[in-house]
């Protein structure tokens, strides 16, 4: 049996079905421990260590803890796992794994998918075991405080998360959602089928799962993320159609992968990325048909290309991209077709062009775009086919257009608008459909509403759901829930903001 099926996988191999992934990107080790049923794994003073964002775990320590005989064929750098239930094979450099079940009523033989794949480190095979460890019916969590894996036979009862609004960022994404604490933990749920979750799976998650921590700041808009660590390492996951993660590759990644180094910001647009290092240069990568990436071409490129200097804030959107510099003036290119880059006419730019002067914020939309001046004026342009610019008409307008004043924040997001006043009052307008701009309501409106009081941070969607954070911590959420992408413990659509109940899903 355990032959034939070595046989099986090896031919899966040869056919393609194994995909071998580029060079993998190590991180300083950092004290692992792993935990079965409450007992700690003894390593032999080998723990586990980290690999592009995972945690791998000797082989040897945990199977046989599990009661697997662990064996080893040198020819083909196959680890294979035997017990009365299960026979697991494991391909060395080979990011999928093989199982037998050998019960009567078990599920047969079957392929899984490792976060990153297993390799021999100073003698040992290691890999990510959740996957592993789960397809044998035991259960897997990360303790990120006392940095243990924890595996159990049983289901593991998780201890709250604490979410608090002190230097707390968070992004309402395509069905998913996502939560930066102040201590630099990043968490995330909802919509997984692309990995854009980043645990490992594409699984869908109605509660949020811990991805990485030592994170700065990090960007989520449509189907991919991009997270910036403390000592300025760009990490990036989920979908890579036109190479949007930056890792040189398509391939989508369900597991944080290494982009590059001395990056301070990042945006997220739809299909596209764009970075700041920390000499102010303006990088992007990804989708560029519409010369999005503003490197004066219409090619995509799947690394990180240099598009110009002295920026201090960027923002990208559906097929367009803004960018402030130190002197206050701000810069648009991409896509025009709905008038998005404001600059009086319709035509594309595949290269930077100025268009406003002394703009403290930015926000782009799917096609329409918004500015805060330095007197607290928001601007707003492009498509308002639903009224998101908020003027009373459902005109597109290809230049800036005066919209409202005390404005200290804006976010656009897929066809409707959102805007918090210097005096903390939450308004919305535009396109309402499954509810995203809490009014409770289905309907369109061409003029902001007021939705709640005492907001401070606000984030609205490329779905179509919207979360807002008010003064004293609290996180409110609304629109589609499909997901569980809200927090609320359901998956119903919420027309009018609901408490994200985060205590009760950690």
């Amino acid at each position: 049996m355990k032959r034939l099926l070595l046989a099986i996988l090896t031919l899966a191999l040869l056919a393609g079905i194994f995909v071998m992934p580029p060079g993998l990107h190590a991180q300083a080790q950092q004290e692992i421990s792993v935990t079965i049923d409450g007992v700690a794994v003894d390593f032999e003073g080998q723990p586990p260590i980290i690999v592009d964002g995972r945690t791998l775990v000797p082989v040897r320590g945990v199977f046989e803890h599990l009661g697997f005989e662990v064996e080893w064929e040198q020819d083909t750098q196959t680890a294979i796992l035997i017990s009365d239930d299960f026979v697991i094979v494991i391909i060395i450099g080979s990011q999928f794994f093989g199982i037998t079940d050998l019960a009567p009523e078990g599920e047969g033989s079957r392929a899984g998918q490792l976060d990153v794949p297993a390799q021999i480190i100073a003698d040992r095979t290691l890999l990510p075991i959740r996957a592993v460890v789960e397809s044998v019916g035991y259960y897997v969590d990360w303790d990120h405080t006392t940095r243990t894996v924890i595996v159990s036979s049983t289901p593991i009862e998780r201890a709250p998360l604490e979410i608090g609004a002190a230097n707390m960022a968070f992004a309402a994404a395509s069905m998913s959602s996502y939560v930066l604490q102040a201590d630099g933990n990043l968490w995330a749920w909802g919509s997984n089928t692309t990995g854009q979750v980043g645990d490992g799976t594409s699984a869908t998650r109605h509660r949020p799962v811990f991805i990485m921590d030592n994170i700065a700041t990090f960007s989520a808009w449509n189907r991919h993320v991009m997270a910036v660590t403390n000592d300025g390492e760009l990490w990036a996951w989920g979908s890579n159609m036109a190479g949007r993660i930056g890792d040189g590759t398509s391939i989508n990644r369900h597991s944080p992968v290494f982009v590059m180094d001395d990056v301070v910001a990042v945006s997220a647009g739809r299909a596209h990325s764009m970075a700041i290092t920390t000499d102010g240069s303006l990088w992007g990568w990804g989708w560029n048909a519409d010369g999005q990436l503003g490197d004066r071409t219409t090619i995509n490129r799947n690394r990180p290309v240099k598009i110009m200097d002295n920026v201090t804030a960027v923002s990208a959107g559906g097929l367009h991209t803004m960018a402030i510099t130190a002197d206050g003036e701000l810069w648009v290119w991409g896509s025009n077709l709905f008038g998005q880059l404001g600059h009086g006419i319709d035509t594309d730019r595949r290269s930077p062009v100025q268009i406003m002067s002394n703009v403290v914020e930015i926000s782009a939309g799917n096609h329409h775009s918004a500015a805060i001046t330095a007197d607290g004026n928001l601007w707003v342009w492009g498509s308002n086919d639903r009224g998101m610019l908020g003027d009373g008409t459902t005109v597109n307008q290809n230049s800036p257009v005066h919209l409202m004043d005390n404005v200290a924040a804006v976010s656009a997001g897929s066809g409707y608008t959102m805007a918090i006043k210097t005096d903390g009052t939450l308004w919305a307008w535009g396109r309402n459909s499954i509810g995203r701009l809490g009014v409770g309501t289905g309907d369109d409106h061409d003029k902001p509403i007021q939705i709640l009081d005492d907001v401070i941070a606000v984030s609205a969607g490329y779905g179509s759901h919207t979360f807002a954070v008010r003064a004293d911590g609290s996180m409110w959420a609304w629109g589609s829930n499909v997901a569980g992408q809200l927090g609320d413990g359901t998956t119903a659509m919420r027309r009018y903001p609901v408490r994200a109940l985060f205590e009760m899903f950690p």
